[in-house]
């Protein structure tokens, strides 16, 4: 029985591995990464983009020099915007922890 039991565990752990595996045959990094870090990571650079645009800092100097108005902002489609930037965000901070993750592994 502790025999039968332990080969099966094997065979999970084999299909689990095939799954990992994309069509050239590399694993996936998924494993590696710190998924709390990395939506901090989105989380801090939109409140930092958010205070740098602001009111507070350079809303001012960025309008003059893009030729950007009140209205404009307003009539823009600020979902569409932010959700975008999110997708972004998240997307760049996922590629650099695979990059980072794996890139020692080629030297």
């Amino acid at each position: 029985m502790f025999q039968r039991r332990s080969k099966s565990m094997t065979l999970r752990a084999e299909r689990c591995a095939l799954l990992r595996r994309n069509a050239m045959g590399f694993e996936w990094a998924w494993d590696g990464i710190d998924w709390i870090a990395a939506v901090v990571s989105v989380m801090a650079s939109m409140a930092l983009g958010f205070i740098w645009y602001s009111k507070f800092a350079f809303l001012k100097v960025w309008q003059e020099d893009t030729g950007m108005t009140d209205e404009k902002i307003r009539s823009g489609n600020i979902p569409l915007v932010y959700g975008s930037m999110i997708v972004l965000l998240v997307t760049t901070t996922i590629a650099m922890a695979l990059v980072t993750g794996n890139i020692g592994d080629g030297l």
